[in-house]
């Protein structure tokens, strides 16, 4: 089952921080909020020991404004699976793609639905714009 996610339409539909002074309790650092979404395993996946390979997620993540970003962050497994955290392209179309790396001695099936980390979206932060 895939995971759609209209960063556009999720952004507009929060509430402007004039508008609504209950909002800072949502908010987090610097006045942003943070949006999290899991990004699991589209499919079963096997691993050989000590490899890396891109696998695709069920989550499809499109119409993400200038405005804002999105975040990977990943997971380490006690089984040895890594997954690698970064910042994906504004301009990010489709399903998410996780680069996986099993540390592992052993070789390893990961299931569907497996969490590989969680998505952040995040509104692009200007320090000068912050009041003493």
């Amino acid at each position: 089952m895939c995971q759609y996610i209209d960063a556009n339409k999720i952004i507009q539909a929060l509430p402007q921080k004039d508008n609504c002074t209950h909002y800072e309790a949502h908010y987090c650092h610097h006045s942003e909020i943070m949006i999290e979404f899991p990004v699991c395993l589209a499919e079963q996946e096997r691993f050989d020991s000590c490899s890396t390979r891109k696998v695709r997620s069920s989550t499809v993540l499109y119409n993400l404004p200038l405005s804002h970003y999105a975040e990977f962050t990943g997971i380490s497994t006690n089984i040895g699976i890594i997954t690698k955290s970064g910042m994906l392209n504004n301009n990010v179309c489709g399903n998410v793609h996780v680069c996986v790396y099993n540390s592992s001695t052993e070789s390893c099936i990961l299931p569907a639905g497996m969490r590989l980390g969680l998505l952040y979206l995040k509104q692009y932060y200007d320090p000068s714009e912050e009041l003493l």
